[in-house]
């Protein structure tokens, strides 16, 4: 008796507290994610990326479309755009985090640009990173839950 008693008052909390380490230093090493919006430059135009939501994710090929402001040198307000991507996703579990590579502008359209539009769709395809490390793997699957939501909504016949 008097062993499991000494256990208890001593061993217990140097047990927890042991089991506690490996997550503690996990946490303390594992990376962030950058967080939204993203803001590029390019020929003294400024380019925001706004947080992409995930349109579908199949296998590892993930496409997504976002919001994007570019706002020219002399422009007094910013032409906006919605832009769809593409890219390849590798997801670590034990982190929740993943990096999308090969990342691709499928279409980009300022309409209200004008004469600018085919220099911001080339603006864009050249500032966007062609990955994205460390994106939060809930925030992804969210975003697609949503979007298969939307998709089930527009679909309901009534």
């Amino acid at each position: 008796m008097s062993l499991k008693r000494d256990f208890l008052r001593g061993g217990l909390p140097l047990l927890a507290m042991l089991a506690a380490t490996p997550l503690a230093a996990q946490t303390a090493t594992t990376p962030a994610e950058s967080g939204w919006p993203r803001q590029f430059f390019y020929s003294g135009d400024s380019i925001t990326v706004y947080q992409p939501q995930v349109d579908a994710w199949q296998d590892n090929l993930i496409r997504a479309h976002a919001a994007v402001a570019i706002k020219a040198p002399g422009m007094a307000e910013p032409t906006f755009d919605v832009m769809h991507m593409q890219g390849v996703t590798a997801v670590n579990k034990d982190t929740r985090l993943v990096d999308i590579s090969d990342v691709a502008v499928t279409s980009a359209k300022f309409p209200m640009a004008g004469a600018q539009e085919a220099a911001f769709s080339a603006a864009l395809t050249l500032v966007l990173p062609v990955t994205f490390d460390n994106v939060s793997l809930d925030r992804l699957t969210l975003s697609l839950a949503a979007s298969q939501d939307q998709q089930k909504a527009a679909y309901v016949s009534l």
